[in-house]
């Protein structure tokens, strides 16, 4: 698990025997999720749950207030918007009981983070089980903006020009314009050392056009993929 910027809520005393549920994968998370948004924590508000139909079942119930930097998927969200998101996680339970225990990681205030949420019936929204919340990962390399060409990366990374983050020892990442940083400022900075705060999405799996040109043995691209930048400074 990543625990940087994360609080990890772990009982004081000893804790449930719990058989997490497996992580969601991107495209599954994408897939479940009514919205999702990337915004700075401003507030985490935690309150203890007693079952009282349940000997020794204790739940930490949670409230991230987020202010929001970029919407991604879904409608009824602004950018500035504070977003109010619920989630919960296991605090005890008896011994010997074994079962799903909530939230992976819970982000301390200030933390950068991805989420994805399921608009609930009562019109609030919640974090998706068990790891709908990510933090921002930071990356460094040479931004370069580039032109269409008849070339694999042009036709990987859709659409005409687009802009590519070159990492030391080879490794590229497309960069995605976002609503904190946009074309205009991606274009700035081309060809310049630069420190990107954002989060790597898989994009959408879409079939090929036969009669159009593109890659040999290739029948289906990710269309969007790449790292959504959040926040970039030259270096």
């Amino acid at each position: 698990m990543r625990s940087i910027g994360f609080v990890v809520l772990l009982a004081t005393l000893a804790a449930p025997a719990l058989a997490e549920l497996p992580p969601l994968s991107p495209d599954e998370l994408d897939a479940n999720a009514t919205h999702v948004i990337a915004g700075i924590v401003t507030q985490v508000f935690t309150a203890r749950k007693v079952h009282e139909d349940r000997k020794g079942w204790e739940d930490d119930v949670v409230c991230l207030e987020i202010r929001v930097v970029d919407v991604e998927k879904g409608e009824g969200i602004a950018v500035g918007q504070l977003v109010y998101a619920r989630t919960w996680d296991a605090a005890e339970r008896p011994d010997g009981w074994a079962g799903p225990g909530g939230q992976y990681e819970v982000p301390a205030v200030g933390a950068l983070v991805r989420v994805h949420l399921e608009q609930g019936e009562d019109g609030g929204r919640d974090i998706l089980i068990p790891n709908g919340i990510n933090a921002a990962g930071s990356y460094e390399g040479v931004l370069r903006h580039k032109p269409w060409t008849k070339s694999a990366e042009s036709f990987e990374a859709g659409g005409s020009d687009y802009f590519v983050l070159e990492v030391e020892g080879g490794e590229k990442h497309f960069v995605r314009p976002t609503s904190a940083v946009d074309e205009a400022r991606l274009k700035e900075l081309d060809g310049k050392a630069v420190a990107i705060r954002g989060s790597i999405v898989p994009g959408v799996e879409v079939e090929i056009d036969p009669n159009s040109p593109h890659p040999v043995g290739e029948s289906t691209v990710r269309r969007g993929k790449g790292l959504r930048a959040y926040e970039v400074t030259a270096r």
